[in-house]
């Protein structure tokens, strides 16, 4: 085929507009009402007995606390932010079945709607992602945490998909 450098550069904008980012806001005034609150889960297989989503200007911080202790992962509103997985956590790969490819990711969120916020943590060059979406009910005051392990566009592992409720402690 002859070259053509119309058609190369408008390749070349479709492929830079690509991506995986959630879809959705960086803000919602929820964000703002439940920021850095404490969620009590109901017991639970997973042995997740707290959560909490703290946003900021650009970034948000989803910790969890299990029988092993606390897990951070920082993700960024509109943007990846790179970092380390909940390592440790049982809704890992391993405990899933799947095999272990490092805990390197990169991990993003963004607003739904106004009550429900969407992360995703990708793991880096693997097609494995875990999406974590929180949904804040009356006001936030309820929350329903759904764990997603994906791959391939589909729902893997056993169980694949998790969903826990909490109530907002402080």
């Amino acid at each position: 085929l002859p070259e053509d450098p119309a058609v190369q550069e408008a390749l070349r904008e479709q492929l830079a507009a690509l991506t995986l980012l959630p879809d959705g806001d960086a803000a919602s005034p929820t964000g703002a009402r439940v920021s850095g609150s404490v969620y009590e889960l109901a017991a639970n297989d997973l042995g997740a007995r707290r959560v909490a989503f703290t946003f900021e200007d650009d970034g948000c911080t989803f910790t969890l606390w299990d029988r092993d202790g606390t897990h951070r992962v920082a993700c960024g509103l509109g943007r990846w932010a790179e970092g380390e997985s909940l390592s440790g956590w049982r809704w890992n790969a391993s405990r899933l079945g799947l095999p272990v490819h490092g805990d390197h990711t990169a991990a993003a969120g963004a607003w739904a709607d106004d009550r429900t916020f969407r992360l995703r943590l990708q793991r880096v060059e693997t097609p494995f992602h875990d999406l974590v979406t929180a949904r804040f009910d009356r006001d936030g005051e309820e929350l329903y945490l759904t764990l997603e392990r994906r791959a391939g566009g589909r729902t893997v592992g056993d169980p694949g998909r998790v969903v826990l409720h909490g109530r907002r402690t402080r």
